[in-house]
């Protein structure tokens, strides 16, 4: 066992555990900070990395650039990449590739891995998974290797035999892995990381009236690279509705002028902009229905906060595929849909399928794992050699 250092993290056990993500996307960054909070509140010496904070510009553009401007203006070739890099021989063949090259590649990666000499590397991304497991292959560096898997579908870059540990969001992807080979004693069934944020049980009333709004139904839309002109037509179509409903628009990092120059919203339809939203709870709780496409982690977050989707424009195959699964819970509709027909789903919703939307809210608090963060650490502790007693918490979550 090792001695309590002053600070309150361990020494001789763990200097410091090692999060690591890319940020391609932001769910893969936010399921990192959720572990980090976590590990914090342990006590435990925690530093969460971004990968790509030690590549050149062209390694950037690849990861994040890239996928962003498919994300927004081609779905289609996302769906072609994802297909055409999934499958067990593909996959493996493309990953040990890449962490070969990123190996050789990111020496001030290698060198930050060599001072810091984590026992444990949590990873919410492929790609740092597999290139640890590559820089320990080569002996520089020794401890475990687990992967944080932050979609409802398992894409084959996931699979790495080397990997130590998986933390999986359901029962299907376990089972996919466990099809791939991975003994059943590495795979655990402990939901996507999200902050205690979002575990939080926010009365609607009192979450409206700290935004300001009006007390009547309340419709989320996360447009956070979703095509601007659907926004627009959405917003256009609850608007001639004539309905009594507060809109939030959340645009996360993206521009909002082009979808809203000259939108005028009649009838009874109060209109919020957000850009990034820290306090992304409290625009959970005040509304009765989110309308959003299908990243893992907001859809996540929505769950644990007992919010009712509409799960729309999504990228193929990922978001897809978290659409199919949140709607075969019950926790949401995936709609392949105009905008028109979104906004006429979500204002029957609203204002006549009552039942219907607590029936899914009940079913999203029913399925939800808001503690996924704190049992997916505690098992990596326990499992990777460090005991959670030794840094002054039990194993509850």
């Amino acid at each position: 066992p090792g001695a309590r250092a002053p600070g309150g993290a361990l020494t001789g056990v763990v200097d410091v555990l090692l999060l690591l993500y890319v940020s391609a996307g932001g769910g893969h960054r936010s399921a990192a900070l959720a572990l980090e909070e976590e590990a914090s509140r342990r006590g435990l010496s925690v530093r969460a990395v971004d990968l790509l904070d030690f590549g050149d510009g062209l390694l950037r553009w690849a990861f994040r650039d890239l996928y962003v401007l498919l994300g927004e203006r081609f779905k289609a070739g996302c769906g072609v990449l994802y297909r055409a890099t999934d499958g067990r021989a593909r996959s493996r063949f493309l990953s040990s590739w890449a962490a070969g090259l990123l190996t050789r590649r990111l020496s001030s990666f290698r060198e930050l891995v060599s001072s810091l000499s984590p026992r444990l590397c949590l990873c919410t991304h492929f790609t740092p998974a597999s290139l640890m497991c590559e820089i320990r292959e080569r002996g520089l560096w020794r401890g475990t290797v687990a992967s944080v898997v932050t979609d409802y579908a398992l894409h084959g870059f996931w699979f790495d035999p080397r990997v130590d540990l998986y933390f999986v969001p359901s029962e299907e992807v376990a089972s996919d892995l466990l099809g791939l080979g991975v003994d059943p004693s590495r795979v655990f069934v402990t939901g996507i990381p999200i902050s205690r944020r979002f575990t939080r049980r926010l009365e609607k009333g009192f979450a409206r009236r700290v935004l300001g709004l009006e007390e009547k139904r309340t419709l989320l839309l996360v447009a956070s690279s979703m095509r601007a002109e659907r926004v627009r037509r959405i917003l256009e179509a609850l608007s001639m509705s004539g309905a009594e409903l507060n809109v939030l628009l959340v645009w996360g990092r993206s521009r909002p002028s082009a979808a809203l120059e000259g939108l005028g919203l009649g009838g009874g339809v109060s209109l919020r902009a957000f850009g990034f939203v820290r306090e992304m709870e409290l625009l959970y709780a005040a509304s009765d229905l989110m309308i959003s496409k299908g990243g893992g982690l907001t859809v996540t977050e929505a769950m644990a906060m007992g919010l009712p989707m509409l799960l729309t424009d999504c990228i193929p195959v990922q978001e897809e595929a978290n659409a199919e699964h949140l709607q075969r819970l019950g926790c949401a509709l995936f709609l392949r849909s105009s905008p028109e027909e979104v906004a006429e789903r979500a204002l029957w919703l609203l204002f006549c399928g009552v039942e219907e939307l607590e029936r899914m809210r009940a079913i999203c608090l029913e399925r939800a794992k808001p503690f996924a963060a704190s049992r997916a650490l505690e098992l990596a502790l326990e499992l990777g050699g460090v005991s959670c007693a030794q840094v002054g918490q039990g194993l509850g979550g």
